[in-house]
């Protein structure tokens, strides 16, 4: 059930293993805004009191009491209709994921281009903060809070339960990682959807903008471990949206 409210360079020379930099320009991390920030603004804002308490839910550390029912390992749960864009170019994986959320919770969504632009896209990639507010000035559907690299991995596996069983919105992952983990390709800098989960959250299913990129046959969706996740999350040093 909805709940209704008001970036990088692809290298890759013979003998070198693929390689995306989508970078939320480059290679430096740019952290979210602090759940105390987010936390503070909420005394000044203009939101409902309905939307300001589910804000202060989804910035708790308050762990989904699901996981202690211990559902079976097999069954999974997805956004129904979930669709991933291929990034246009090797840099737009934040306009691709973005564009892919807004079509979920709106059914529309602007062209690539035209998210990039208003998101400050470059060569050099897009900041990952720009995703938030963009969707949050566009969209009523679900009011995404940012939540920090290190963000626990009890807490990652709850908030992205949420996501998907409460408020119906898919999260966009900050991620950094290499082909060595068992990843399909190696990044120091990339952005993507979660779309599913595996309903004992030890596994979510991955909307990935880039990957056709590395191998034009591969499924743009994939699932990885949640350990595998957060690990990713953490080493790339920005955090996700959800």
């Amino acid at each position: 059930v909805r709940i209704h409210l008001r970036t990088g360079l692809m290298s890759k020379t013979s003998g070198q293993k693929e390689r995306a930099d989508c970078g939320q320009r480059g290679r430096t991390a740019t952290p979210l805004e602090s759940t105390e920030e987010q936390l503070s603004k909420l005394n000044d804002s203009s939101f409902s009191e309905e939307l300001k308490a589910i804000i202060r839910k989804k910035l708790s550390e308050n762990i989904s009491e699901s996981k202690s029912i211990a559902p079976m390992a097999t069954t999974w749960t997805y956004l129904s209709g979930f669709t991933i864009y291929k990034q246009q170019e090797t840099y737009y994986c934040v306009p691709a994921s973005v564009k892919a959320a807004m079509q979920y919770l709106t059914g529309s969504s602007d062209s690539q281009d035209t998210i990039a632009k208003a998101l400050g896209t470059t060569k050099s990639g897009t900041p990952f903060s720009a995703a938030r507010t963009y969707l949050n000035e566009n969209q009523d559907e679900n009011y995404y809070v940012s939540k920090s690299a290190s963000t626990s991995l009890e807490v990652m596996q709850s908030n992205f339960e949420s996501a998907i069983d409460t408020y119906d919105a898919p999260p966009l992952i900050s991620v950094s990682f290499s082909s060595d983990d068992g990843w399909p390709y190696d990044t120091s800098g990339h952005t993507m959807c979660i779309s599913g989960k595996r309903d004992d959250l030890e596994y979510f299913r991955l909307a990935d903008p880039y990957i056709k990129w590395a191998d034009s046959n591969a499924s743009m969706f994939y699932s990885k471990s949640a350990s595998d996740i957060h690990t990713a999350i953490s080493d790339r040093g920005n955090g996700y949206i959800y």
